[in-house]
């Protein structure tokens, strides 16, 4: 669809359904109230222009459980309220540093679990990813030389991911784990090579009880 208004009906029905915004724009809450067992939901493909979307109780028992953010070279922003009951998977663009820098999400008000799939992001100066308060937040990631910016907004999360067989360094900052976190793990189990490494610099992650870092094969 190019957009959604509450004056639509869509019911996906059985199976895993999609539903794909052909065009950039923003999306409130309120314009999924007539939306039905749809599973997954697409933002629009494109290299400009941006998409505003905000996720809460109609998106939820719309039955969405995954947003592919699929824009290259746009500045998305993607907002999930407390109202938004459903454990939530966010795919960003995988092949784009670009890409998944420019997305911003606000899950901060969000009590379920987030998972993020952010591709070969860098952390650079100005990204946010703000996960909320559900007790198994994941971001995943390549990891490759990513020396956190101070600036950056990516905060609330109980563990960080490597997601495939690379070399792999991070710099954590404060805000990176969830405040008050008994175990902030960073988890590089991925990494089969032996000749790959692994490194993390956890001095400045401060406000959790303690990192945990599990190894891979490097």
């Amino acid at each position: 669809v190019d957009a959604l208004t509450s004056d639509d009906t869509v019911d996906g029905g059985t199976g895993t359904d999609i539903l794909y915004f052909s065009a950039v724009g923003t999306q409130a809450d309120a314009d999924f109230t007539n939306v039905t067992n749809i599973e997954t939901l697409n933002t629009s493909d494109v290299t400009t222009g941006n998409t505003t979307l905000v996720l809460s109780t109609e998106a939820a028992e719309a039955g969405i459980t995954t947003l592919n953010s699929q824009s290259t070279g746009t500045t998305d922003s993607i907002t999930v309220q407390a109202g938004f009951t459903n454990a939530l998977t966010i795919n960003l663009d995988q092949t784009s540093a670009a890409a998944a820098d420019a997305v911003s999400i606000d899950a901060s008000a969000l009590t379920k679990n987030l998972t993020v799939n952010a591709g070969i992001l860098t952390f650079a100066n100005g990204v946010n990813i703000q996960a909320g308060s559900g007790t198994a937040d994941v971001l995943r990631f390549n990891g490759t030389s990513n020396g956190t910016a101070a600036s950056i907004d990516v905060t609330n999360f109980e563990t960080f991911e490597i997601d495939g067989d690379t070399n792999s360094s991070i710099v954590l900052q404060d805000s990176n784990g969830a405040s008050g976190l008994a175990t902030f793990t960073i988890d590089a189990t991925a990494i089969t090579t032996a000749s790959k490494t692994s490194t993390v610099d956890a001095a400045l992650e401060d406000d959790v009880t303690k990192v945990v870092y599990k190894g891979g094969a490097g």
